[in-house]
């Protein structure tokens, strides 16, 4: 439940500072700071079917199979005074998607919900292609050094 209120609070704090969040298991590979001439910096992440019918991916291929891909969390970067932050908060309890055991609030699937259902809020969106953020790249900025340890039974709430 530590983990989900640091994900709400998150959202005020990008809302009236701004900058960049960057997940513990990355690591930043060149500097990120040329995105801070952008507003609004979100990476995305292809759906591979294969990728999820091995191992712990498994247990997430009933509730991801739905989309194509998925707008991520684990870096981004907001100016300060952004409506995204207060916007997306607003609609996650607007739609009561606020349970603290799984990964429905404050997740990557409430953000990409929120990217589809609402375009205009993203619309000063760049948003980044997994080979230069998340998956290792000798030409992208950052990658998770730990794949998919997000998916061990215990975050699912399953």
């Amino acid at each position: 439940k530590y983990c989900k209120l640091m994900d709400f609070a998150k959202h005020f704090v990008f809302h009236y500072h701004g900058g960049f969040f960057i997940d513990r298991d990355m690591i930043c590979l060149k500097p990120v700071d040329v995105f801070m001439h952008k507003k609004l910096v979100f990476p995305s992440h292809t759906i591979y079917r294969d990728h999820y019918l091995e191992e712990r991916g498994k247990r997430m291929w009933s509730r991801i199979k739905n989309y194509d891909f998925l707008i991520e969390d684990c870096f981004f970067y907001i100016e300060k005074g952004h409506d995204l932050c207060l916007s997306f908060v607003d609609w996650v309890i607007k739609e009561k998607r606020t349970n603290r055991i799984t990964l429905d609030s404050w997740s990557v699937w409430a953000l990409t919900d929120y990217y589809l259902s609402h375009p205009e809020k993203f619309k000063d969106l760049y948003l980044l292609d997994e080979n230069v953020c998340i998956t290792y790249d000798n030409d992208g900025y950052c990658h998770h050094t730990v794949a998919s340890i997000w998916t061990k039974d215990t975050w699912l709430g399953e």
